[in-house]
């Protein structure tokens, strides 16, 4: 009797993983079929450490669900990971996944408060050139003046950043 039950030991191990697989399996292309969005944005926000992966899943959900866009937060309305915005169709990148971007520079961004200008974030914040201009060149600061109702595109206001580190570097020596 036990070298009949050892034989079948083998075989009902792997019999029984395959059958659990398969409606795992099932499970998933249900949700990627019927809840596209709720099942990319789960992938996103599980990955989302992985670079290559989100991209991969940001992708998808363009090519599948061309009416939700993917973008990044602003400085009036600061998310730290991945949100979904159902009501405006939109999957919101965190401020985590800023390459430079960590917990201590995090700790410096109120995200309760509502920044009226560039020049006030500046001021409040003291982040270095090079995160400014990263969060910058993602749109963090766009529709906000710089002072008063004083716009700039990304461009000229990467400029304008390098023009006042290098201001307040002068000024410290």
């Amino acid at each position: 009797i036990i070298k009949k039950i050892s034989d079948y030991a083998g075989y009902l191990f792997n019999y029984s993983h395959s059958i659990q697989y398969s409606i795992i399996s099932y499970w998933c292309q249900f949700l990627r079929v019927h809840h596209t969005v709720d099942y990319l944005f789960s992938c996103i926000k599980h990955n989302a450490g992985e670079p290559y992966k989100v991209k991969k899943y940001i992708n998808v959900l363009r090519t599948e669900v061309p009416e939700y866009s993917v973008e990044f937060c602003h400085v009036n309305n600061i998310r730290e990971n991945f949100t979904l915005d159902r009501e405006n169709k939109a999957i919101h990148i965190g401020l985590t996944q800023v390459k430079s971007l960590g917990q201590n520079v995090l700790k410096k961004i109120d995200s309760s408060r509502k920044y009226t200008t560039f020049q006030e974030f500046y001021d409040t914040c003291r982040i270095n050139k090079k995160i400014m201009q990263s969060i910058n060149r993602l749109g963090f600061f766009d529709g906000i003046p710089v002072i008063d109702n004083i716009e700039l595109n990304r461009k000229q206001l990467d400029a304008l950043i390098d023009k006042m580190m290098l201001l307040k570097k002068e000024a410290d020596i």
